[in-house]
């Protein structure tokens, strides 16, 4: 589970802000909310509020710039982080962007903190917490154009495991990715760079197609297909079946394979093609009551079905991921082409799982902070740009006096937690 995050100089964040997931001593819905991991309380949920252009997807994108980091191998020196630091200052722009995130795997507890600029590493540590005081794991700096790692003696890595993995450590790679172009397994080492890889999932927005996501899912789990299609009837209940139709490619499509196979002089037939190239095309089945009360199954393409229908596929399988332990995703506009309600109904059904997995969710919907059935305070934020281009986050737990507000939504639509826009 995560911790924190500590976010430093990266887009619309200029000064040091922090996204923790502690939970305070706030009450309510600790059963479906809270679990105690290494010694921490934390929490399962965290929604961001805020006007447009206020920062809240750039809190998104730091996690996932972030761990996209962690894992990302690179080949080129020279290849350019694209870090993305703050712009609206000349100072800024060649200063560094740090990160500092802390996390649990296994009850064991990491802090991992990264400085960079556009072209290297300045600097990176991973820190594990066996007791209250740390113990270094490695310590990576940049000095006189080289750089430098030390890990600890008590990683199981042989030395010539060390020197490779320094060797291929370029100056805009992280340590963690370098370790994994090894044929090694380190036990610490494996265990975070395992769950970066699968459990830390790549961000969802309103701009994604979830159809292909809910495709990629269905056709590795097809044993999964009833729990979807009963969480999709929520949104249209009509729906009684999803199936898996393999056709043809398209004519047209076949002749352009084979023109570009001739071009390069391969010995190809458009039989071949086609014996070779079909498409999987998702179509859903409709039972559909007629005037004379007969049920009647009608197919649809997906192409047919509504935004709200394709984008609720998509949550059904997100909520099947993050029913597996210790799964961190974030998710911007969860809203989006959905009513309301099924978007309070997804929040319900993520908090009925019995686990430890971690959704960060960006949204305008404000009708979540009246449901206190629902959702408690500490886990939603607030993102504010200031005049200077700067984006706050603060917490709506940092205000006091919530307890004698008749409606907190009331409250935020009055502008009293700011993060709203000044029309």
């Amino acid at each position: 589970m995560i911790h924190y995050l500590k976010i430093k100089n990266f887009r619309s964040i200029k000064e040091e802000v922090t996204l923790s997931f502690e939970a305070t001593l706030e009450r309510n819905l600790r059963h479906l909310y809270v679990r105690e991991q290494a010694g921490l309380k934390l929490l399962r949920l965290g929604i961001l509020y805020g006007a447009n252009a206020s920062g809240k997807s750039n809190i998104l994108l730091a996690f996932n710039f972030l761990k996209d980091f962690m894992l990302r191998v690179n080949i080129d020196k020279n290849r350019n982080i694209n870090r993305q630091p703050f712009l609206f200052d000349n100072a800024t722009k060649n200063e560094p962007t740090c990160f500092e995130l802390s996390f649990i795997i296994d009850e064991s507890r990491y802090k991992y903190e990264l400085c960079l600029d556009d072209s290297k590493v300045i600097s990176e540590v991973l820190y594990q917490y066996k007791s209250q005081k740390p113990s270094l794991i490695f310590n990576r700096t940049f000095k006189d154009g080289k750089t430098d790692v030390k890990f600890s003696d008590k990683l199981n890595l042989s030395s010539i495991a060390k020197n490779k993995i320094i060797l291929n450590c370029l100056q805009n790679t992280s340590v963690l990715a370098a370790y994994t172009t090894l044929n090694a397994n380190e036990t610490t080492l494996e265990s975070i760079t395992h769950w970066l890889k699968f459990s830390f999932k790549n961000p969802i927005n309103s701009y994604i197609n979830l159809t292909n996501f809910a495709f990629d899912f269905l056709m590795q789990n097809p044993f999964h297909k009833t729990e979807i299609i009963s969480e999709l009837q929520k949104a249209d209940f009509n729906i009684c079946d999803l199936a898996f139709l393999e056709r043809d490619m398209p004519q047209e499509a076949v002749d352009y394979l084979f023109n570009i196979a001739k071009m390069e002089n391969k010995n190809i037939t458009k039989a071949d093609i086609l014996k070779t190239s079909k498409t999987k095309e998702l179509r859903f089945t409709h039972n559909i009551l007629d005037k004379d009360g007969n049920i009647n199954a009608f197919e649809m393409n997906y192409e047919d079905e509504s935004d709200g229908t394709i984008r609720m596929l998509g949550f059904s399988v997100i909520l099947k991921l993050l029913s597996v332990d210790n799964t961190f995703i974030t998710i911007d506009e969860i809203e989006s082409s959905m009513h309301p309600k099924l978007a309070e109904f997804l929040i319900q059904e993520f908090l009925n799982l019995n686990v430890n997995s971690q959704m960060l969710v960006a949204t305008h919907y404000d009708g979540f902070l009246d449901e206190k059935d629902l959702i408690r305070n500490d886990v939603v934020w607030f993102t504010n740009k200031l005049k200077n281009g700067v984006s706050e986050l603060y917490s709506l737990s940092d205000f006091k006096g919530l307890n004698r507000l008749s409606s907190i939504r009331k409250s935020y639509r009055a502008g009293n937690f700011y993060a709203q826009p000044n029309l």
